[in-house]
């Protein structure tokens, strides 16, 4: 049996209204009107009657109607409970090392934990977490924004340094992996760069994904 015609039906019956029902469900009356039609078809049974300018219920769909009414407010009531447990549980959150020690823990005094369903749980990785799997609910990564299957809000632009000793005579060995790490670190060996550091590198951007 469809469920769209038994639930405009139900609705009908409830509100003895094609135009509430419609509303409701948010349909045309039109709408409403054909999946009753189908339904009393499907049953061989007429379900509602107009007399005058009212809607009533026939013998059939008087018996119908309260049981309908009952089953789809069990489904209400679990679908709801779920969604409470849910929303109750505490929000998990993902995050590089690096980020959560001298970013997120010094900002955590700003917190509402007084306040229920603020819970957090927070777990620190260098790997890529599968939100899809239910791994975190989201996670704070570095990058360009651009993950399949995932909406990324920007949090800040992030810009990285390099510091060290002024070289004198020849630059220092390094190793290729090293150098393509950050092309700024490679352009500037062999140069002297002023109090001893590093030209500053735009390394990318640190985003929320969820």
């Amino acid at each position: 049996m469809p469920l769209n015609a038994l639930r405009a039906f139900e609705a009908a019956a409830r509100h003895l209204s094609i135009k509430e029902a419609a509303l409701e469900l948010g349909v045309t009356p039109s709408a409403v009107s054909h999946q009753l039609r189908g339904l009393e078809d499907a049953l061989g049974l007429t379900l509602m009657r107009r007399v005058g300018s009212a809607l009533e219920l026939t013998e059939a769909g008087a018996r119908l109607a309260p049981d309908l009414s009952a089953g789809f407010s069990r489904i209400s009531a679990a679908v709801g409970g779920l969604r409470q447990d849910r929303s109750a549980g505490a929000l998990r959150l993902s995050m590089l090392p690096t980020f959560a020690a001298h970013w997120f823990s010094p900002r955590l005094t700003r917190y509402p934990f007084e306040r229920t369903g603020f819970d957090l749980l927070i777990s620190t990785t260098q790997e890529t977490v599968d939100l899809s799997a239910g791994a975190a609910d989201a996670a704070v990564r570095h990058g360009q924004g651009h993950w399949d299957g995932l909406r990324a809000d920007l949090l800040f632009d992030e810009t990285v340094s390099l510091f060290g000793r002024p070289w004198a005579g020849t630059a220092p060995r390094t190793s290729g992996r090293r150098s393509r790490a950050c092309p700024c670190f490679s352009r500037s060996i062999g140069k002297r760069t002023t109090r001893g550091g590093m030209r500053p590198c735009r390394a990318g951007r640190s985003g929320l994904q969820r």
